[in-house]
C-alpha cells in the first residue's frame, strides 16, 4: 500500500508535535483519531515512516520507539525542559533535544565508562556544566545498522 506523501507529513509532525509537548509518542489509536484515519492507515504510514528512518517503531511495530532526538523509553540521557521529562537516544540526541525545543534545559547523564552521572544546564543556546567528551562506539556510517544499538 503506497502512503500519500501528505499522509506521512501530517503524521510525522504529529509524532514530533507530541513529543515536543508531553515527552511521549502517542498511542496509535489517538493518531488515527487526531488525523481522522483508520488505524489500519496510521500503520500503514509508520512503516513507511520507519523504512525512511524518520522514525523507528517498537519491536511489535506498534509504536513509535523513536522520533530523534527524541525517545519513547528511558535512557542515560533524561533532558528536562519548562517541567516536563524527555528521553534522547545518546548523548548526541541529547543536545538535539534541546535544539528541537528551542528552550532552555536541563540534561542529566550517565557516562558509559564508569555509571557516574552529570547535569549540564543549556541556557541561551550556551552549555553550562562539567566538562566531558562524548564517546561514540560505533562509527557514523554503522548507527543505521542497528540504531537501537547505537
Amino acid at each position: 500500500m503506497t502512503v500519500p506523501e501528505a499522509t506521512l507529513w501530517r503524521l510525522r509532525h504529529l509524532i514530533y508535535q507530541v513529543f515536543a509537548a508531553t515527552g511521549q509518542p502517542q498511542e496509535i489509536t489517538q493518531m488515527a483519531n487526531v488525523l481522522h484515519l483508520s488505524e489500519d492507515d496510521v500503520l500503514h504510514a509508520l512503516r513507511s515512516l520507519d523504512e525512511m528512518h524518520s522514525v523507528f517503531l517498537t519491536g511489535d511495530g506498534r509504536g513509535v520507539l523513536m522520533a530523534n532526538p527524541f525517545s519513547a523509553v528511558p535512557t542515560p540521557f533524561r533532558v528536562s525542559a519548562d517541567g516536563v521529562d524527555y528521553w534522547a537516544n545518546c548523548a548526541w540526541d541529547m543536545l538535539g533535544v534541546h535544539a528541537a525545543l528551542g528552550r532552555d534545559a536541563t540534561i542529566h547523564a550517565t557516562y558509559a565508562a564508569d555509571d557516574t552521572t552529570t547535569e549540564i544546564q543549556v541556557v541561551n543556546g550556551d552549555v553550562e556544566g562539567a566538562p566531558g567528551i562524548v564517546h561514540f562506539q560505533q562509527p557514523f556510517r554503522a548507527w543505521y545498522d542497528d540504531l537501537s544499538h547505537t
